[in-house]
């Protein structure tokens, strides 16, 4: 009987234990926002990093790959405002981006990271500007 109540009470921890581990890394992720506009002032992307190879220091391989994950990031803002210009058959350039909404992608900030081990992260990169997505949006044609 003894026994009976001693393996229950080990499986019922490690149960607890199994459910509780998956309860805390579901939350975590929650906290990940999703890729896309998230109102009508800001806009999310995600992007990974990884170091590079010749960096052996943890620290700074961390900061590598966070570094390349930003930069990668702004990349991927002007690539979703361009591509959305570009869908609605409007020419836009890429220098013409830069020169309308530089100071906005410059100025966003890391929402959330996620490290894969030193060398490797996922960010979720926020721009924010009152009345963004009017602006991206401003002249596209009716219906788009």
């Amino acid at each position: 009987m003894k026994q009976q109540f001693s393996f229950r009470l080990a499986a019922t921890t490690v149960l607890s234990l199994v459910l509780a581990s998956a309860l805390w890394s579901q939350g975590s992720v929650s906290k990940f926002p999703p890729e896309g506009w998230q109102d009508s002032d800001s806009f999310v992307v995600h992007a990974s990093g990884q170091a590079d190879k010749e960096l052996t220091k943890p620290a700074d391989q961390r900061r590598s790959a966070r570094k390349n994950a930003l930069m990668l990031a702004k990349v991927r803002c002007y690539e979703k405002f361009i591509g959305e210009r570009l869908a609605a058959g409007l020419n836009y350039s890429a220098k013409a981006m830069r020169r309308e909404y530089g100071a906005v992608i410059d100025g966003g900030k890391i929402a959330a990271i996620r490290w894969e081990d030193d060398r490797l992260c996922t960010i979720a990169f926020r721009v924010e500007s009152p009345g963004l997505k009017d602006r991206i949006y401003r002249w596209m044609p009716e219906g788009k």
